[in-house]
């Protein structure tokens, strides 16, 4: 919960409050004299990553993730757009599930086709082109250029 600067409304009062509420509370009771206090504007917190550095020193510092030397976030900012960077921070509510998620389903899939060639490979027996016979049974050539120009498709950049 944020913390908030509440103005008693009684004249002859005049207490300020600073309390921790939640966001939608606009009003409180004054515990001096049980008239409402209203929530005030308060002064808004320096951040200094952005403004001039205390978390940053006066010379700045080597960011090891980025291997370089920075002296304030805007700078750190902008190396990490050029680069193509994302914070963990701007990624999207669900992604780290989601991509879980993904490469589970990724790792399932490349599990079913290694055990399908596994179980064409010990169908042939002693065949001694059962490996080929697998393969071709397993990879057909018409589905795998099918999933190489849908994989072509989705990576084109334009």
């Amino acid at each position: 919960m944020p913390l908030y600067d509440f103005g008693c409304r009684n004249v002859d009062c005049g207490t300020v409050i600073e309390d921790l509420v939640p966001v939608d509370i606009k009003e409180i009771l004054c515990f001096k004299c049980q008239s409402p206090a209203a929530r005030l504007v308060s002064m808004p917190a320096k951040t200094a990553s952005l403004w001039g550095d205390s978390c940053f020193g006066i010379n700045g510092t080597f960011n090891r993730g980025l291997g370089t030397h920075i002296t304030s976030r805007a700078q750190e900012d902008a190396i990490c757009k050029e680069r193509g960077l994302v914070r963990e921070a701007d990624l999207q509510t669900h992604w780290h599930s989601d991509n879980n998620k993904r490469l589970q389903d990724d790792k399932a899939a490349l599990d079913k086709v290694s055990n399908d060639y596994h179980a064409a490979v010990l169908s042939h027996g002693d065949d001694p082109e059962r490996h080929i016979k697998a393969c071709t049974e397993t990879f057909p050539a018409n589905e795998m250029l099918a999933q190489a120009a849908a994989h072509d498709a989705s990576t084109t950049t334009i």
